[in-house]
């Protein structure tokens, strides 16, 4: 049975408005909250990446969870209730994107499209990333209306391609094609907010594929098609064929196609990090099927667990001095060279130290507060 939430949130209309940026980066958008984060407070997460489900209806090859922990065949799922009320309690805190991708398929989740229209109606951004073979019609009429972008995994610029890459069914493929069609149609018909995305993730097994990628996002007049490059365990380290940087520049050239150059290094180039510390993790969090909070993608080769919404409110758990330990030793920057080079949380990274040095370019002089992992 579905938890009621008696008077829901009304969207504040003095939080920075709505917007339509794919992934990190959210906090230049909220100068205030990190001025009270270097004052010494402790704001709550401006978006949360979660993920619903641990398990998949494809395999790909390049899926980045899959190479830390291997899928359970039987799937498991999010409980219903208990995450309701955590929707609430992240509003509550200021929370405003809810981000669900993580460790499998989000459109799996018998409840997807209740947690989509609650978050919405108590006026948080809901967002997600799906393979879109799942979202037919009756589901992107019961989900799209309440979504402020959706990204879909789309790793083959063709039926072989991306058969072989996603590790599916044939007739996917078409399924796919005529659900991107039916979302593009519907929302026009019904003038939907949502931004639709693309993207594609390039590796040895596909980048041939590339040109007919664009042709499928010119085809379906997406929003957004995004290039990137493989993430594994190594983070972003691997070049790509030397070929397939050709037609990613012509590629550029398209309207709407992004490519996440930073994924990508040349052959012997070393990439390094672009930031010193690690104090992104306090405006941007995770959580994972079972309602664990985490840090972020350190989790993945070091426990970064915090807390346990089954176990006590996001409030308890953001104000517990288990979380503030973990955030000043992360916030040291001790685990950057394991890291992706472009985590989602990197951007706020970045941002906050060109805030900083803005600021002490400026005149005022700053100091790091060396057992907050701060700035003031």
């Amino acid at each position: 049975m579905l938890t009621q939430v008696e008077n829901p949130l009304p969207a504040d209309n003095n939080r920075a408005p709505s917007r339509d940026r794919i992934g990190g980066g959210k906090l230049q958008d909220n100068h205030d909250l990190l001025e009270q984060w270097l004052a010494g407070e402790e704001p709550g997460p401006l978006t949360i990446e979660v993920a619903l489900v641990l398990g998949c209806n494809h395999g790909c090859l390049h899926c980045a969870p899959r190479q830390f922990d291997l899928f359970d065949p039987h799937k498991s799922f999010m409980d219903t209730e208990v995450f309701q009320k955590f929707l609430v309690e992240f509003r509550d805190m200021g929370g405003e994107e809810v981000y669900f991708a993580g460790a499998g398929e989000p459109l799996l989740h018998p409840h997807f499209a209740d947690f989509m229209a609650l978050g919405h109606k108590i006026g948080l951004r809901m967002t997600f990333s799906s393979n879109g073979v799942l979202l037919n019609e009756a589901n992107a009429e019961k989900i799209l209306p309440h979504t402020t972008w959706v990204r879909f995994s789309v790793n083959g610029g063709n039926a072989e391609t991306y058969t072989r890459v996603h590790d599916c069914h044939a007739r996917d493929y078409d399924r796919l094609i005529r659900n991107l069609e039916n979302a593009r149609d519907q929302r026009k018909n019904n003038q939907w907010q949502v931004h639709l995305a693309l993207q594609f993730v390039v590796f040895e097994e596909n980048w041939p594929s590339i040109p007919g990628m664009v042709a499928l996002h010119e085809h379906l007049g997406t929003d957004k098609l995004i290039f990137r490059n493989r993430f594994d365990k190594e983070g972003y380290k691997h070049p790509v064929h030397p070929d397939a940087l050709p037609l990613l520049e012509k590629a550029a050239r398209v309207k709407g196609v992004e490519i996440r150059w930073g994924s990508f290094p040349r052959e012997g180039e070393i990439q390094q990090a672009a930031w010193r510390r690690c104090d992104g993790i306090h405006f941007r969090t995770n959580m994972d099927h079972q309602g664990n909070l985490f840090a972020c993608g350190r989790q993945f080769y070091k426990d970064s667990r915090f807390g346990d919404i089954h176990a006590h409110s996001l409030q308890e758990i953001w104000h517990a001095e288990k979380r503030r330990r973990l955030f000043a030793e992360i916030g040291k920057g001790g685990d950057i060279p394991l890291c992706g080079r472009l985590c989602p949380t990197s951007f706020d990274n970045i941002y906050i130290e060109k805030y900083m040095a803005e600021r002490e370019h400026g005149g005022n002089s700053h100091k790091r507060v060396a057992d907050r992992g701060r700035y003031t």
